[in-house]
């Protein structure tokens, strides 16, 4: 069984994640990871990094089809630009 306890902080851009594994077969085995301080970064703040360096976004893509527009479930985007 997986277990996950994350804590976002919107203001500062932060998450602190913490992941509990537990097995179920008869050895019973248990494995924690702790992730601090992590960078959450949203597609708005690498538009705004782009625009100052002189790039316009005309649309974000979703990484494995590209024929998709991005969602905010995508965890992974292409940015198409071009130079302004």
């Amino acid at each position: 069984m997986i277990t996950t306890l994350t804590n976002i902080d919107i203001m500062f851009s932060q998450v602190n994640m913490e992941i509990k594994i537990e097995s179920t077969t008869s050895r019973k085995k248990q494995a924690d990871l702790k992730l601090d301080d992590l960078a959450l970064w949203s597609p708005r703040v690498f538009k705004e990094i782009l625009f100052d360096n002189k790039v316009l976004v005309e649309n974000i893509y979703n990484f494995k089809d590209f024929k998709k527009i991005a969602k905010e479930t995508d965890h992974r985007v292409l940015f198409i630009g071009r130079k302004k």
